[in-house]
């Protein structure tokens, strides 16, 4: 890891962290990451990106990725399209013209991203019966979680995360306890009965981790935050029942509207996302070849 910083025509500099060591895999590149981003013009942040590039070529990089904190478990991707919806609770921001200046330094987009909104929360049951009757003989039962337990209740779910989310892309692992790090400081956000556990004889099989939106939204909003289930082919359609379920306790607790936050688009959750909401915002991660 790197920090490059050069003298912005602004009074603050403009600066970014370059990551070469331990990063995602691509096709057959050897990915350099650049994160952490901060810029106020044009013409610095292409002198700072292009810095960044040259570094990246110097520890033998050939793919610049970003902007990217060091892997997906960390702060990455560029708001690059929306309505005039408001940020929603831990919604990623960045002024509108660094799009552009990603472009501008040569870098083209390589994945996109999308936010949904679902003022219609409740889910018919008729719609998701026979995928409840499926999942019910297949010995799945569902709880939400035990506040009081919190940290065990993530060290449970911890090992369904890594293997739902082995082929995401640009997917790298984490340690329990960095993994740990980056959920416990959202226990005084959640509201237990929201996030929804899939269990067969006590092992968690699936988990649906949403939480209210914090921001301040007129509206009284649930963010469907993490949707993973474990693998194995028997539990197809368990994600898809998950979140329709979501969605009625959400009806049920009196909630108005449901946001499905940051799907990659051509992730199965998209699919499912693309069933009950509709898309409001869109987010681009770039790359550059070196």
């Amino acid at each position: 890891m790197e920090n490059i910083t050069l003298p912005s025509n602004s009074q603050t500099p403009s600066s970014c962290t370059i990551w070469w060591q331990e990063t995602p895999s691509y096709a057959n590149h050897r990915v350099g990451l650049i994160g952490q981003f901060h810029s106020q013009d044009d013409s610095t942040s292409f002198e700072l990106l292009d810095k960044a590039c040259k570094v990246l070529v110097e520890r033998n990089c050939t793919l610049a990725v970003g902007p990217m904190d060091g892997s997906t478990w960390n702060r990455y991707r560029l708001v690059s399209g929306s309505d005039s919806r408001p940020a929603f609770f831990l919604e990623p921001q960045n002024p509108s013209f660094f799009p552009e200046q990603f472009y501008k330094a040569g870098f083209r987009e390589i994945a996109k991203y999308h936010s949904a909104h679902a003022k219609n929360v409740r889910v018919a049951k008729s719609h998701i019966s026979p995928l409840a009757q499926k999942m019910h003989d297949q010995g799945v039962r569902f709880r939400t979680l035990d506040l009081s337990s919190y940290e065990s209740e993530l060290k449970n779910i911890y090992p369904v995360c890594m293997e739902s989310f082995a082929n995401n892309f640009m997917f790298t692992p984490i340690s329990e306890v960095n993994f740990l790090s980056l959920y416990k400081p959202l226990k005084a956000y959640v509201e237990p009965k929201l996030v929804l556990i899939a269990e067969v004889e006590g092992q968690i099989v699936g988990f649906n981790f949403c939480l209210p939106d914090h921001s301040g939204a007129e509206e009284k909003t649930m963010i469907v935050k993490t949707l993973a289930r474990c693998n194995d082919r028997k539990y197809a359609g368990l994600g898809k029942l998950m979140l329709a379920m979501s969605h009625n306790n959400a009806a049920e607790l009196g909630y108005d509207a449901v946001i499905h936050a940051l799907f990659h688009e051509q992730n199965k959750s998209s699919v499912l996302s693309g069933e009950l909401a509709k898309t409001f915002r869109d987010y681009s991660l770039y790359a550059r070849t070196l």
